[in-house]
């Protein structure tokens, strides 16, 4: 990508800004038995989990089935077959794609869960959807963070693409894609789930979501890095930028369109300029700088559920459960009194999780070794060529095989501290081996600075201190 002394914009090379620091995946990955029944197992899992008659077909010849899928893998000789169309109203039209399960939906399943740590690394942090804990409530609470605190904020752009997933070219998807993965074999087994479909993107195939996303990371990486604007947010193709006055939002708007056109898209006639104070209309809300609110349009269909339910007599549980969707829409925005109108006087009562922890986050925060959380812990590996403080080892229990007397599986934990950090900025890590025994000779020595380095050749390295 350049950036032209006139200002406009062209997109010469993906790969000078598409940059990932994921591990590269392997095809021999994808030839592996147990991860392609992994996939399977996950692909049996969607749809919530119901048992179709495809997949009751699967199931009752898996092992027989799978032998040959490993064959196809193995052989390059898969082939995906044409997928199965229906719509749906939610509440426009759409058309759903829908593959075959066996081998289209496992594969499809297999491919792109290894890819997929590729694409959303290389993803700027305001890129949102198809993202873990990067949704659209996400996205539209850090707009609303972003007005409270930048009062010189008067003026935003908001466009989105024209039927975006249809539109999406196929070649021009192919070429981006090899800025980022490099293995031959993976290309190619992207490029027959591409070509699948013969205009765009599928709705409802797995891969196209994460490929949809990755389509537009080139005007991300365009307008936050060649332009410099910050306050740029994209939910898959809807996008909202924030600018101080009238003038800079035109620019702005010039440079969407040229960005648009070389990625051969069509920005809705819905695009718009216009003042804050006129409220950001975006995924289900409308975002002012002093309060956010839910689109009209979701809020008419709330109020017109609650009546319908009151209207027909139903219990207060009966009512909660119907009611919960747009419960889940209301909580996120500053709309008590519309919830309290909607409720009246029923006895609703939804359990909260915003303060209810997930096992991960407990796990995270258990005092663990030396009394340290778990998230202190660090990867030995990444502290080679460093020089550290070393306060303390002893014998960990917690990652130590108990059912085994053997000394090469004893783990010793580590406690240690950068050199120039806090007095309290401890952290530790695991180790055994040459490691250990080098740090447990200087054990009544402690603390004392040491540098880890790594010695041997080929196979045989080996981590020590000096």
């Amino acid at each position: 990508m350049t950036v032209k002394s006139d200002g406009n914009i062209t997109i010469a090379n993906a790969e000078e800004f598409i940059k990932t620091n994921i591990e590269q995946p392997s095809y021999e990955m994808l030839c592996k038995r147990e991860y392609l029944e992994r996939a399977a197992d996950l692909a049996l899992l969607s749809g919530k989990g119901k048992i179709t008659p495809d997949k009751q077909a699967f199931i009752s010849k898996r092992h027989e089935l799978m032998d040959k899928l490993e064959n196809m893998v193995r052989n390059e000789t898969y082939k995906f077959s044409d997928l199965y169309q229906f719509k749906v109203y939610e509440p426009k039209e759409r058309v759903i794609d829908v593959p075959n399960f066996f081998p289209d939906r496992i594969l499809e399943r297999a491919v792109t869960d290894l890819v997929k740590p590729l694409i959303i690394d290389s993803l700027i942090a305001n890129t949102f959807g198809s993202i873990l804990g990067r949704g659209l409530h996400q996205c539209v609470a850090l707009i609303a963070t972003t007005l409270q605190a930048r009062k010189d904020i008067k003026y935003f752009v908001k466009i989105d693409a024209h039927h975006y997933y249809e539109s999406i070219n196929h070649e021009r998807l192919k070429n981006i894609i090899r800025t980022l993965v490099a293995d031959a074999g993976i290309i190619k087994m992207l490029d027959a789930i591409i070509d699948v479909h013969s205009r765009g993107l599928a709705i409802g195939v797995y891969p196209s979501q994460y490929l949809a996303n990755f389509y537009l990371s080139i005007v991300d990486w365009a307008i936050t890095e060649g332009y410099g604007y910050e306050y740029y947010y994209r939910y898959m193709d809807d996008i909202v930028i924030l600018v101080k006055d009238k003038q800079e939002a035109n620019k702005v708007m010039n440079i969407l369109k040229e960005l648009f056109t070389i990625s051969k898209l069509t920005i809705k006639n819905n695009a718009r300029i216009a003042p804050i104070s006129y409220g950001i209309n975006f995924c289900g809300y409308v975002v002012y700088s002093e309060c956010t609110l839910l689109r009209r349009s979701i809020k008419i269909k709330a109020q017109r559920k609650a009546r319908a339910l009151d209207k027909a007599g139903v219990s207060d549980l009966v009512w909660a459960q119907q009611m919960a969707s747009y419960y889940g829409w209301l909580k996120h925005a500053n709309c008590a009194h519309l919830w309290l109108s909607l409720v009246k006087n029923r006895k609703i009562h939804y359990k909260s999780k915003d303060k209810m922890k997930k096992l991960s986050q407990i796990k995270n925060e258990e005092h663990l070794e030396f009394g340290l959380p778990r998230d202190y812990r660090e990867n030995v590996t990444d502290l080679k060529g460093l020089t550290l403080e070393f306060h303390g080892i002893a014998k960990s229990d917690f990652y130590t095989n108990a059912k085994s007397n053997e000394s090469k599986l004893t783990k010793y934990v580590v406690k240690f501290r950068r050199v120039g950090d806090g007095d309290n900025d401890f952290r530790y890590f695991i180790s055994g081996g040459i490691l250990a025994e080098r740090i447990m000779q200087y054990q009544s020595e402690m603390p004392f600075e040491a540098t880890i380095e790594e010695r041997g050749s080929g196979r045989r390295r080996y981590l020590v201190i000096v």
